[in-house]
């Protein structure tokens, strides 16, 4: 896929993703934010931008700024070619160290594919893959589910070229 194209297909995800969770969560005790949002990742004042999270009940700030977030429950990645092995292995791990995390969502581009990560109680991770249009990301922390046709509406998918 060009990188415009797949530029394209993120903005397009992100938009169904904000619209789709935000109708669902409305009225419930949680709430979604977008890219803007920081949250901690590592020791100090390191922090990351994920492309989406949701937050339930009181949100917690890192100070006064209010502008790292510091109890996510559910944190959504938008997959490229350039950050796909950083958000699936470091940026994954650094999550972890946040108490409230508890699903992580990585969404691919280029084909409708979602891997769905939970913590369970022990502290291991479990996931799910999900493809295809007819599929159905169902989240366990937030009161939200959504079809994979929905989060993919308007994104189009490029044929890899034969070898």
């Amino acid at each position: 896929m060009a990188k415009s194209m797949r530029w394209q297909a993120h903005i397009t995800i992100n938009g169904n993703l904000i619209m789709e969770t935000g109708i669902r969560l409305k009225g419930t005790r949680c709430q979604g934010m977008s890219q803007n949002m920081k949250v901690p990742a590592g020791p100090g004042r390191l922090f990351a931008y994920p492309d989406y999270l949701i937050v339930c009940g009181e949100k917690r700030y890192r100070d006064n700024q209010r502008d790292v977030l510091t109890n996510p429950v559910v944190i959504f990645e938008i997959l490229s070619p350039s950050t796909e092995h950083y958000d699936r292995s470091t940026k994954f791990d650094l999550y972890k160290l946040i108490d409230s995390f508890q699903e992580y969502i990585l969404i691919a581009q280029d084909e409708p594919r979602v891997e769905h990560w939970v913590r369970l109680p022990d502290g291991a991770w479990r996931q799910k893959v999900l493809i295809g249009l007819d599929a159905e990301l169902v989240l366990e922390t937030a009161p939200a589910s959504i079809a994979l046709r929905d989060l993919y509406d308007r994104v189009e998918f490029v044929a890899a070229a034969p070898e």
